[in-house]
C-alpha cells in the first residue's frame, strides 16, 4: 500500500538496529529522506549505505539521546540537511519484539536468541515474537495520511498478550 511518504522527512532515533532500523528503511522505501542517530558511528555508516542503497536521502548523527545537547544537535543537524522535519520517531526496544538489545542480553548470561525468543514466545498467544519491521509497518502507518483519523490511541504491538479490544 502506498502511503504517501515520498518527499517527506523522518527523524528517528536508535535508527541502527531494532525497530529504529526497520523503522528508518521502511521510511525510506516509502520515498522519505530519512536522519538517524544512535551513539555508535560504524553502525551508523552501515544503515545510512542501505538506506542510500534504497535511493534515499540519508544523515547519520552519532548521539545519545538521553543527552538533550545530543538531542539538538540531531534535530540541528536534520533540519540543515534536509530543511525541516515532518515525522520524528523516538524508537527504544519494548516488548516482545527482536532487537540486538535482548540478544546481546542473554548472550551475557549465556543463552542464545533463539532459546530466548523461544521460551519467550510460549507466553505469547501468536506463539511467535514479534519482528521489528511488523512495529516499524504500523509506525509508517501512523505517520501516513491513511491514518489522518487516528488520534490519541494506544496500539498494543504485543501477539495478543494484553487481550484489550
Amino acid at each position: 500500500m502506498e502511503l504517501g511518504l515520498k518527499g517527506r522527512i523522518a527523524a528517528v532515533t536508535g535508527g541502527t538496529e531494532g525497530i529504529g532500523r526497520a523503522t528508518a528503511l521502511r521510511f525510506a522505501r516509502e520515498g522519505a529522506g530519512v536522519a538517524i542517530c544512535a551513539r555508535r558511528a560504524e553502525p551508523l555508516q552501515r544503515v545510512a549505505g542501505e538506506i542510500a542503497g534504497l535511493g534515499a536521502g540519508v544523515l547519520t548523527v552519532a548521539a545519545d539521546i538521553g543527552r538533550p545537547a545530543d538531542c539538538e544537535r540531531f534535530v540541528k543537524a536534520t533540519v540543515e540537511r534536509f530543511g525541516r522535519i515532518d515525522i520524528l520517531v523516538n524508537t527504544v526496544c519494548i516488548g516482545k519484539i527482536k532487537s540486538g538489545q535482548h540478544e546481546r542480553r542473554y548472550a551475557r548470561e549465556g543463552i542464545s536468541a533463539e532459546e530466548y525468543y523461544a521460551r519467550v514466545s510460549r507466553d505469547i498467544p501468536l506463539r511467535r515474537v514479534g519482528e521489528a519491521e511488523e512495529v516499524a509497518n504500523v509506525i509508517a502507518f501512523l505517520a501516513s495520511g491513511a491514518a489522518s483519523y487516528v488520534t490519541g490511541s494506544s496500539l498494543n504491538l504485543d501477539g495478543g498478550t494484553s487481550g484489550v479490544l
